[in-house]
């Protein structure tokens, strides 16, 4: 959370840390402010979109899905 605060995001926690597939997690919800994305420019030397999805080979990952609630 404090990396992305540091880029310039609004970062809140949406709930406690928890394990999942040998690590642990935080679910948060970040929100891009107004100066996120200069900031992202400043620190990583960028001068071109930093938000170009396409330009980027993304591994792919297990999908993590809620825990299903217990019927009554």
């Amino acid at each position: 959370m404090s990396r992305l605060m540091t880029f310039g995001w609004d970062v809140e926690a949406l709930a406690l840390p928890c394990p999942y597939d040998g690590s642990t997690i935080l679910p948060i919800c970040a929100r891009m402010m107004p100066d996120t994305i200069e900031t992202h420019r400043e620190m990583f030397g960028l001068s071109g979109p930093v938000l170009d999805i396409d330009a980027f080979d993304r591994p792919h990952r297990r999908r993590i899905e809620a825990p299903r609630r217990r019927s009554a």
